[in-house]
């Protein structure tokens, strides 16, 4: 578990919090960047528009057809990152219902004073 220093309004080290491994000491995974980034730069690519002659719909009849069957890979994987989403919203979720406790923790025993702006979780 990650260990982090607590500091109050003065900058003066006021404790210590120990960080879940679950959220933050998870597996950086380079290639999931990569296929993002990839996805989201080609989806932000114009298409040149052009008039078709008739004569010309069916090889572009097979290449459509070729680029759904090139595309349900990048299906898949976006299902995947849809699913890690969700894990990290869950993840994130909890961790900041444990700061938060751990503030309220700090402010109860008189360590931390409330943010400006933010009511007392006295």
């Amino acid at each position: 578990m990650a260990t982090v220093d607590v500091y109050n309004l003065k900058r003066e080290k006021v404790g210590t919090v120990d960080l879940a491994d679950e959220v933050f000491a998870a597996e950086v995974k380079e290639h999931l960047f990569y296929e993002v980034v990839k996805a989201q730069l080609a989806s932000a690519r114009q298409g040149t528009a052009s008039a078709k002659m008739e004569a010309n719909t069916k090889p572009m009849d097979d290449l459509g057809r070729r680029m759904d069957e090139a595309a349900k890979p990048m299906d898949e994987l976006g299902k995947q990152m849809d699913g890690l989403g969700k894990q990290q919203e869950t993840l994130a979720r909890q961790a900041e219902k444990e700061l938060k406790a751990l503030i309220g923790e700090a402010e109860r025993k008189g360590l931390a004073k409330p943010a400006p702006g933010r009511r007392s979780t006295q």
